[in-house]
């Protein structure tokens, strides 16, 4: 294992899960979970996840839970349906059970119960140093299901995208409905979830960008 001391990086995810830790804490003890804060800590909890599988990457340190490292196998198929029932929540529309499994089955198929049955199926270099190995022409042994999983750790963000975009629809629909009814209207949650839509997309544009450069150059490393 590497010797990585604390720099810059790693005190900013500290950071990050210590703040995310806390709002989420605040929520259970003053017992806001429910309705539409539900599906908002569910997504608070995912990204939690994601800071603690990178701090963990960075050192390396090895957890020996596959599905840990959820992000090598498709865990942002979470995000874009925590976040898409939020807005739907939070603007009044109802989430049937059937609804529920169908938009949560990719992220339950490919990101928990395959690396559960078939574990370790992902090398430590695939885990440690990125998903595109599989394409490093002087790997060897590289099965079917490793490249596999490489396609699914990039389509991962575009499906985010789709359920952004679906998202965003949906709220500024309501909107205009709102608005058609109220000359005046300006309503306090609607501003904050205009809010939440903008930051879901810049959480999206980092990650893509960082995956530019840490795939495309050689401007960061670990």
């Amino acid at each position: 294992m590497e010797n990585q001391s604390l720099d810059i990086w790693s005190l900013l995810i500290i950071i990050g899960l210590a703040q995310g830790l806390f709002v989420v804490s605040l929520m259970i003890f003053k017992r806001q979970i429910k309705a539409h804060n539900f599906w908002l800590f569910g997504l608070l909890i995912a990204i939690i996840w994601f800071q603690a599988e990178f701090l963990s990457i960075r050192y390396p340190l090895d957890v020996g839970v596959s599905i840990f490292y959820g992000t090598r196998y498709g865990s942002w198929l979470l995000l874009g349906p925590l976040y898409l029932f939020y807005i739907w929540s939070a603007t009044g529309k109802s989430i049937s059970l059937k609804q529920t499994a169908f938009h949560f089955t990719p992220f339950l198929g490919l990101g928990i119960i395959i690396p559960v049955v078939m574990d370790g199926i992902l090398n430590f270099r695939q885990v440690h140093y990125g998903m595109l190995t599989p394409l490093d022409p002087f790997n060897e042994e590289i099965s079917y299901l490793q490249y596999f999983y490489t396609g699914v750790f990039a389509m991962q963000f575009f499906h985010f995208l789709i359920y952004l975009i679906v998202a965003s629809r949906h709220l500024g629909h309501q909107e205009s409905k709102l608005k058609e009814v109220y000359s005046n209207y300006e309503n306090e949650s609607y501003r904050w979830l205009r809010v939440a839509n903008i930051s879901m997309y810049l959480v999206l544009g980092f990650a893509t960008a960082f995956l530019v450069l840490l795939f495309f150059t050689r401007i960061y490393r670990r």
